[in-house]
């Protein structure tokens, strides 16, 4: 049941911000941990090398929820130069109620370096959330849009403009 409610989320995400596509891994969530490594990494490099994205975005490897911890390790392990020449910037990503959980420790801290205005698409992000009725909750719940909100009035102080999203540059080819 919690699978089908899912899927019609994003299918309904994807019609709202039409993509250009949408690939599925087929794997479901909370299950990333019944595969192999390298079965991960040929799922998601089969994905990247069909789209040769310059830029991907990965959750943060520090992530308290162990689905974000596999995805870094396979997904990384797609953005070797050699291999993936195409990709030109990655980004670890901020996600509320994984990545402030981490761990507090210098190795394992979400440090952000690079900060997106998102001003203009903070009531599109609050919109698209809201169509996750199975990640979103009431404040006090991490995933609130309170709390989005906050994040984002937070990031976007920190970096001069109203909203804003942060991330971890991790390499970066010019």
């Amino acid at each position: 049941m919690a699978n089908c409610n899912r899927d019609s989320e994003i299918k309904k995400v994807e019609e709202l911000y039409d993509f250009d596509s949408v690939h599925r891994l087929g794997i479901p969530t909370t299950k990333i941990d019944e595969y192999s490594m390298s079965e991960l990494i040929g799922k998601i490099s089969s994905v990247v090398n069909k789209v040769k994205p310059n830029i991907i975005y990965l959750p943060f490897k520090g992530d308290v929820y162990s689905d974000h911890k596999y995805i870094f390790n396979a997904a990384y392990s797609c953005t070797k130069t050699f291999r993936y020449p195409f990709i030109k910037k990655i980004y670890m990503m901020e996600v509320l109620s994984e990545t402030e959980f981490s761990v507090s420790t210098k190795e394992d801290s979400f440090v952000p370096n690079v900060f997106v205005d998102i001003s203009n698409y903070m009531d599109k992000k609050i919109e698209l959330m809201n169509v996750y009725e199975s990640e979103i909750g009431v404040h006090p719940f991490p995933r609130s849009e309170r709390n989005i909100r906050a994040l984002a009035t937070y990031r976007g102080a920190t970096s001069g403009c109203d909203y804003a999203e942060s991330f971890m540059l991790l390499k970066e080819i010019i």
